[in-house]
């Protein structure tokens, strides 16, 4: 299958947040493309709290679910990092970057 849509989120100490807001984006992925290959590239960033943790956690059971732990190398680095795995991808590529606040 085809990858049809990627969503990348960078995350850097987001512990209290992450599961709600990985769980949001990873059922509107599956309600809005039941049919497609879509996938959720979310970033740790060099957390220093439980994020990287939470993340890796998640994955196991999360097929939609793509993490890349990293060391802290700031925004603009975790967004150019997600920028090379959904390369992948056949069709014409969108990009925008979404803050864990978003969802």
């Amino acid at each position: 299958m085809t990858l049809v849509l990627s969503i990348v989120m960078p995350a850097y100490n987001e512990e209290d947040c992450i599961e709600k807001v990985v769980g949001n984006w990873t059922d509107y992925l599956k309600k809005k493309f039941p049919n497609e290959d879509t996938t959720l590239i979310v970033i740790n960033d060099g957390s220093k709290d439980r994020t990287g943790e939470l993340l890796t956690a998640m994955a196991v059971n999360n097929p939609r679910l793509t993490v890349i732990n990293q060391k802290n190398g700031g925004h603009g680095n975790a967004v150019e990092m997600a920028t090379e795995k959904p390369s992948n991808c056949n069709r014409a590529t969108y990009f925008r970057p979404i803050a864990t606040t978003n969802f």
